[in-house]
């Protein structure tokens, strides 16, 4: 796996930073796919703490993107706010309605521009984080969202995904009020450059339609991984190739052990463990990723 390149995050107090780049509009910006979104990784679960935020959020729909001021994403106030269910369509749910296509899109301007009046879902949601999180890195997933997914915390902007029928992961551990209650807004813009790439014969929604948690990572841990079944010269034996990236926020001064293991649907081990693998600093492409390939015999 190559490496990101990626600086580390950085993070900002006016949701401007998110929603505009100098002049242009990042909802319409092609070139520009996220801000400090997490790589794209396979699909695994972890063994850290789970936090399910699936539910009632409180909801308030926008005319269009620049309606999100930062009073907005920074407010409790009750007053002007709906409830809608996460996951789910908001044009299920009374605002708009559903639109099919097949071959022409739902308004008639030029790529990447959309309509100026862009319907902008804002999802707000108070969660307490334990303080027995403090010591490990706190991610948010997204599982979709129709188009373009913008995140704050606190008030303060945590970065931008688009790909709508794809996950989006944000390290949120560095806004964290760890022990006290904690203010999520996710906000949504409808119509995207993305809109055209994501155009087929289909209905129009809008909103976040796949399941939203927080989950927890310790400072060291594995970020990706890629396995490739392969068979051998003599075609009598199988081999497990694969690469983890491991991801390090603490820098790669003391060294940590990789180990692993093949079992069957039982539980039951079906090859032995690759060689165990010391990780140290000759080992790191960036700042914070390293690669290790294994192989082993099944």
């Amino acid at each position: 796996m190559p490496s990101t390149g990626k600086p580390r995050p950085s993070y900002s107090k006016t949701p401007a930073d998110l929603l505009y780049q100098g002049p242009a509009r990042t909802w319409i910006q092609p070139e520009l796919t996220e801000i400090n979104r997490l790589p794209a990784r396979s699909s695994f679960e972890r063994s850290g703490d789970i936090r399910n935020l699936d539910g009632e959020w409180d909801f308030k729909m926008l005319e269009k993107p620049a309606e999100l001021t930062k009073s907005l994403v920074g407010s409790k106030a009750k007053a002007g706010w709906k409830s809608i269910p996460v996951p789910s369509n908001w044009t299920l749910h009374g605002y708009g309605k559903p639109h099919y296509t097949n071959i022409q899109m739902p308004f008639s301007l030029n790529p990447p521009d959309v309509p100026e009046e862009n319907p902008t879902g804002v999802y707000r949601k108070t969660v307490k984080i334990p303080a027995s999180w403090k010591n490990k890195r706190v991610h948010l997933e997204v599982g979709g969202a129709e188009s373009v997914l913008y995140v704050y915390l606190n008030g303060q902007s945590v970065g931008m995904g688009k790909d709508t029928r794809l996950p989006s992961e944000f390290d949120l551990t560095p806004l964290i009020e760890f022990g006290k209650e904690n203010l999520l807004t996710l906000a949504v813009v409808k119509w995207s450059d993305a809109s055209y790439v994501e155009d087929a014969d289909q209905w129009w929604m809008g909103g976040i339609h796949r399941s939203v948690r927080l989950f927890t990572l310790p400072a060291v841990h594995m970020a990706d991984v890629h396995l490739q079944p392969e068979l051998s010269g003599s075609l009598k034996e199988g081999i497990l190739k694969g690469n983890v990236r491991v991801r390090s926020h603490i820098g790669w001064d003391q060294s940590v052990k990789l180990k692993g293991r093949l079992l069957d649907v039982d539980g039951k081990k079906v090859a032995g463990k690759f060689s165990e693998v010391m990780i140290g600093p000759k080992h790191y492409t960036d700042f914070h990723h390293c690669d290790i390939n294994f192989s082993m015999p099944v």
